[in-house]
């Protein structure tokens, strides 16, 4: 046990070299024969001994099924549950006890009258669909206490057990967006009244090919020239190809690398369920502190596992982004007859303060490009279909944009 939890980050040996922590291995051995009455009464005398020694208030039983398992008879299991109890609470302990349970057509008899005597019961659960593992936790009940009954996901890392529920984020937590910030593209700084807002939430959709991930690079490389920093998570190619691929418009992303205000974040969304995405990308935010957050692309996030894991990655990453004021830049991969993609990542479209599609338009001989503002909040942004080309030098607006008094 003590080796199992160094791997989640818990150090025992050190806990107990402190006088303040004990383990026992409490095991009894199920193969003697038992004659006469037999009852928990002799453990709990050597516990409540090594309490009194320890000075503590805190019990820990793991497990409970184990430990009663000797008693073949179901009614002696309920009689021994109810010594249990009465026995924590005349001595005032805080007690924390785990047990299995079975799904059916298993049965758990015995041990669910434990539910009843408890005042907190807590549900873990693993369960797998679409072939990704989800740890999931839900209070089923707390005496004296308000709480959340939804199920939440959870996770078991290096750093110990993480929570990570959406019902955590507060919409009264986080401030409005910023002061404009350039997007490194004059045209559409133009067309955007002066830029994205710090802070904000901004998503750009289009096609393959219509120059998403052009436009994200050129606010990166903007915001690393302007001494800010940039964290660039990548769900479909690596650093390597993605600073090769923008040489071509012009866009040097190297220097801001060496430099260190540039850093990737590449994942393979097949490689991990949306939790341990989700906690990676935080992490590295915690770490690294960006200015900016830009995501390439978010359509990538259906591979997690489905839609709905998709959205609640989606969501949670973009509040914890707001509510730490940094800017969340992010591309979207367009279905057809859609401006923007008519699947989980749609149903973050009210959450995001700017949107932004880009298509291509068939002119006959050739083909354009052109953008249009969708949506963004406290700007007077244009409202016209803008036309633009990428050139040796990025992103060349057709026309010189002018703002329109939209909202």
């Amino acid at each position: 046990m003590r080796q199992n939890a160094l791997t989640v980050g818990m150090d025992i040996t050190a806990l107990e070299q402190t006088g303040h922590f004990f383990v026992w291995h409490a095991g009894v051995d199920h193969t003697q024969v038992k004659n006469g009455e037999f009852n928990i009464d002799a453990l709990l005398a050597i516990i409540q001994g090594q309490a009194r020694q320890l000075q503590a208030r805190i019990i820990m039983i793991d497990a409970l099924d184990v430990l009663l398992r000797v008693f073949h008879d179901a009614e002696q299991r309920e009689d021994q549950l109810y010594r249990l109890n009465t026995w924590l609470k005349d001595q005032g302990f805080t007690c924390i006890l785990t047990t299995k349970v079975f799904p059916p057509p298993k049965q758990n008899t015995g041990f669910d009258i434990a539910d009843y005597m408890a005042d907190c019961v807590i549900f873990l659960d693993l369960r797998i669909l679409n072939q990704v593992a989800t740890r999931r936790i839900r209070v089923v009940k707390y005496r004296g206490s308000g709480f959340i009954p939804n199920e939440h996901p959870y996770l078991i890392t290096s750093q110990g057990i993480n929570v990570l529920p959406v019902t955590s984020i507060e919409l009264a937590a986080y401030p409005p967006p910023g002061p404009f910030v350039s997007t490194g593209i004059s045209g559409l700084d133009a067309a955007l009244d002066g830029g994205y807002r710090h802070g904000a939430a901004i998503m750009i959709s289009g096609d393959s090919g219509t120059g998403k991930t052009t436009f994200i690079a050129s606010f990166a490389a903007c915001c690393c020239d302007a001494g800010q920093k940039v964290l660039f998570a990548s769900f479909e190619e690596a650093s390597p190809a993605i600073i090769d691929s923008m040489i071509s418009p012009g866009i040097d992303l190297q220097p801001a690398v060496e430099s260190g205000r540039l850093q990737f974040h590449i994942a393979l969304p097949e490689a991990l369920g949306p939790e341990e995405q989700l906690f990676d990308l935080l992490q590295k935010i915690a770490l690294f502190k960006p200015d900016h957050l830009v995501i390439d692309s978010i359509s990538a996030c259906r591979r997690m596992g489905s839609d709905t894991a998709a959205f609640d990655f989606l969501v949670r990453l973009i509040y914890s982004c707001k509510m730490k004021q940094i800017t969340c830049l992010m591309t979207d991969q367009k279905l057809p007859e859609s401006p923007f993609a008519a699947t989980a990542t749609a149903a973050i479209s009210s959450i995001c303060d700017t949107m932004i599609a880009l298509n291509f338009i068939d002119t006959g001989d050739h083909t354009d490009r052109e953008m249009t503002v969708i949506k963004s909040r406290g700007t007077h942004h244009s409202r016209k279909h803008e036309n633009f080309h990428i050139s040796d030098n990025g992103i060349v607006f057709l026309q010189k944009t002018t703002a329109q008094g939209g909202r």
